[in-house]
């Protein structure tokens, strides 16, 4: 099992890191499309220490950052869609930031390094684990079902996989970090 949660995780690392460049390549496009790669950067980091062997930020800290920056995403007003998104994203990460403090984390091992996962531990945290993994799924189907409808016909452009590429991450992420504690 801790072999399939570590390739779920390298994975979510992956797909985290695919979204921040799509967000890059929306940068080319808009030059004021500053908050998608803020946004971008700051899951991509979060991602990164939460699979570190020792966190840089404390989860409480991470958890607290992401809520405040739901909040503030939600202040612009010119493509409210794109906002209402990526406050949801840093919604999810704060949930699974908040499920990490309140399990004790185990370690598992990804190609030599160390990583935090929920392998057992208190049921609050294995519970938020389970919401972070339900409000992920939620996000990356409404986030695949956004893209889907702006896409023009032809193929798909990179710089519109931002949010289902971050979005599945995080579900990824979500599943990785839950699935051994409720799998045994």
């Amino acid at each position: 099992m801790v072999a399939l949660s570590n390739l779920v995780l390298g994975l979510a690392l992956a797909v985290t890191l695919l979204g921040a460049a799509c967000a890059c390549a929306v940068s080319l496009r808009r030059p004021r499309a500053w908050l998608g790669i803020g946004s971008a950067a700051l899951m991509g980091a979060s991602t990164i220490d939460m699979l570190a062997p020792v966190s840089v930020v404390p989860a409480i800290g991470w958890a607290a950052v992401l809520l405040l920056l739901s909040l503030l995403a939600l202040l612009d007003r010119r493509r409210r869609a794109d906002a209402a998104m990526t406050a949801a994203g840093f919604l999810v990460m704060s949930v699974m930031w908040i499920g990490m403090a309140a399990a004790p984390s185990t370690t598992a091992t990804i190609d030599s390094h160390t990583v935090h996962a929920h392998q057992g531990g208190a049921p609050l945290g294995v519970a938020l684990g389970v919401l972070a993994v339900l409000l992920a799924a939620c996000l990356t189907v409404l986030a695949v079902r956004r893209h889907g409808r702006g896409r023009a016909r032809g193929g798909i452009r990179v710089a519109t996989l931002h949010q289902p590429a971050m979005s599945l991450g995080m579900l990824l992420m979500a599943l990785g970090m839950t699935a051994p504690a409720l799998i045994g």
